[in-house]
């Protein structure tokens, strides 16, 4: 009976074969070892279990082999999250342009606001100096009173426009942020009546006038005259009770008979002044306000994170290394984590070759007939069996995902191996059987894994960093990334055509960092020649051949809100840029990222794809045809 010793994982070893070495597959080689070689004498019993349990070695090995590679996948994973979550510098960076930006609102917003006015209607009664009587002008009186009326209209008008702050929903940070740099400048805006008259023996100059207050711009500077503002009386004329406070002053009956004629044609057009500059003030101060509490959430966020980024990182430091955290050298010790599994990812890849080294593949053929030359036929037989296994197993079979491993996942690192693979048969073992004038002949190959692993600082943008294409029509260069068979630009389009695409917020700076958005008309011609808007069905290859937990894996791995980078494993690099809709509202920037397609979905609808901050998924959604998106433009075939 043949004895076969088997390993404690059931790889094959044979027993007293005829052994052939690489370098020795010609039939007069074959003939001469067979003739050379004494061999039990083997039963057809004894190849059927030899064949058996080289079958079973080759489960076992494609098992452990698997078994290996997920082991290397889930170590690229935790790589890949440390990356995410160590990604510190570029948070506090963020950070740092969000309150630059939530400065500008203010700014912007405090612009925006000097246009806006209020009016009223005065009467200002400014008392003539005796020794003054003849020599003062009108012109002098006027300034007098209008230093007077300066104080009292712009702390009158200042407050209808600071009422009308608080009116606005929502928006209570920037409201008493505008009520503090409130100040106020004033400016006349008719001239009515100007009368003197004297009561007591005291002679008075009467200027009754509407006056236009502008609050977010400084007081403006009075001339000084030789007639002095104190003790002059301003009566504002909108007030209920203005005709008493002219009588107390000895304002004649027959003036304010004039006064009130001219009052109330003024009274409905200042009120229809004020009230649409209160309803321009009410929209201005909406529109910065989603801006700036939008941002507001968002610099919220960034500290929060930041504030825990410590104790976080060290957890998952400790949790998945051997290693202990210094706080003092967070990157230092980031460093010597990501070395950790890259020395762990090449000690794995290394076993899983040595297992796959233990492979072995048998032929077999029977009731050849008995020649006179026997041990000439087995070896030519032997050969024919040799060339049957060479044919059916390619050099590079199973190692596929070898490949993907070290040029596709884990290449998104700052260092890498590229292994380059070949198998080979080793050697030959050769079992015949001469029995009732027949032979028959059984073959096993044992393979040899060679190979060169060179070191590499490239990255998964191997073919993502030194592929690229320039934009002819703007000379912007874009990353490429090959998966599967598409090539796909690795970053979103940021061409600008005539029409039909915006900068998220209308911030250029956006732009620069996640492409321009653009409606579908636009969308469908916008990519550069050579290059197209991929169709449904391409977006679903792209998702087919990544698989499960799809979003993950072509999400960036910074730049997501609320811990919901990806592991960008294919060189993908996804980035949240929101959308713009038909109002020209941007939303969901950090949150969502939204790409179109060229399929049509129905009449004010096209098919397109998004992916979520927190989930792992990419889904398909409808696009209104007129909202803004991001392009991911891909290579024509």
């Amino acid at each position: 009976m043949l004895q076969c010793a088997i390993y404690a994982q059931t790889y094959y070893t044979p027993a007293s074969p005829v052994v052939v070495q690489q370098g020795s597959f010609s039939k007069e080689a074959i003939k001469n070892k067979i003739l050379n070689t004494s061999t039990p004498s083997y039963t057809q019993a004894d190849i059927n279990a030899l064949v058996e349990q080289v079958k079973l070695t080759e489960k076992t090995v494609n098992y452990e082999v698997d078994k290996k590679l997920k082991e290397i996948n889930d170590l690229v994973i935790l790589k890949s999250e440390l990356r995410a979550k160590a990604g510190v510098e570029e948070m506090k960076q963020q950070l740092e342009e969000k309150k630059k930006a939530k400065e500008k609102i203010k700014t912007e917003l405090q612009e925006a606001l000097k246009n806006i006015d209020f009016s009223g209607y005065y009467a200002m009664i400014v008392p003539i100096p005796t020794e003054m009587r003849f020599s003062a002008t009108n012109s002098d009186l006027k300034t007098a009173g209008r230093t007077a009326l300066a104080a009292q209209a712009i702390e009158t008008l200042r407050g209808t426009f600071i009422s009308s702050l608080t009116t606005v929903k929502d928006a209570v940070l920037l409201s008493d942020y505008i009520k503090a740099v409130v100040s106020g400048s004033m400016s006349m805006i008719s001239d009515d009546i100007q009368e003197r008259f004297t009561y007591t023996n005291q002679q008075y100059f009467l200027w009754v006038g509407k006056v236009s207050v502008i609050p977010l711009q400084k007081d403006i500077n009075t001339t000084t005259t030789g007639i002095p503002s104190q003790g002059s009386k301003v009566v504002n004329l909108l007030d209920e009770n203005y005709t008493q406070s002219l009588t107390q002053k000895g304002v004649t009956q027959s003036i304010i008979d004039r006064i009130t004629n001219y009052r109330n044609i003024e009274k409905s057009t200042v009120g229809d002044r004020n009230s649409a500059s209160t309803d321009k003030e009410t929209q201005i101060l909406s529109d910065y306000n989603k801006r700036f509490f939008k941002l507001d959430a968002e610099i919220k966020e960034l500290e929060n994170t930041l504030a825990n980024f410590s104790s976080v990182l060290k957890q998952y430091v400790e949790n998945n290394t051997d290693l202990k955290f210094n706080e003092s050298d967070i990157k230092g010790t980031v460093n010597k984590a990501l070395a950790y599994f890259d020395n762990k990812i090449a000690k794995i890849n290394k076993e899983r070759l040595a297992i796959k080294g233990k492979e072995l593949k048998s032929q077999s053929i029977n009731n050849l007939p008995l020649t006179d030359d026997p041990a000439g036929e087995i070896a030519d037989r032997a050969l024919g069996l040799y060339n049957l296994i060479v044919s059916s197993y390619s050099k590079d079979d199973n190692f596929k995902s070898i490949t993907e491993v070290n040029d596709g996942v884990t290449t998104s690192y700052t260092e890498q191996k590229s292994i380059t693979l070949t198998r080979e048969v080793e050697s030959l073992w050769i079992y015949p059987i001469i029995q009732d004038n027949s032979m028959h002949v059984t073959v096993v190959a044992k393979f040899k894994i060679t190979g060169e692993q060179q070191s590499s600082t490239t990255s998964v943008t191997t073919e993502t960093k030194s592929n690229s294409i320039t934009d002819t029509r703007d000379g912007k260069t874009y990353n490429t990334v090959k998966i599967g068979t598409q090539t796909w630009m690795a970053e979103n389009l940021n061409y600008s055509p005539s029409s039909g695409s915006w900068c998220y917020d209308n911030n250029t700076s956006n732009c620069t960092k996640y492409g321009r958005l653009y409606n579908w008309e636009t969308a469908k011609k916008v990519c550069p020649s050579g290059w197209h808007l991929p169709s449904d069905a391409e977006w679903s290859t792209l998702t087919n051949y990544v698989g499960s937990d799809e979003g993950k894996k072509l999400k960036s791995t910074s730049g997501w809100n609320s811990s919901g980078n990806g592991t960008d494993a294919y060189g993908f690099t996804a980035l949240p840029g929101g959308y713009r809709d038909d109002d020209d509202t941007f939303y969901d920037v950090g949150h969502y990222g939204y790409w179109g397609s060229s399929t049509e979905n129905k009449a004010a609808d096209a098919d397109g794809r998004h992916m979520h901050y927190s989930t792992s998924s990419v889904y398909s959604h409808g696009n209104d045809k007129t909202y803004g998106f991001s392009v991911r433009c891909v290579r024509d075939l």
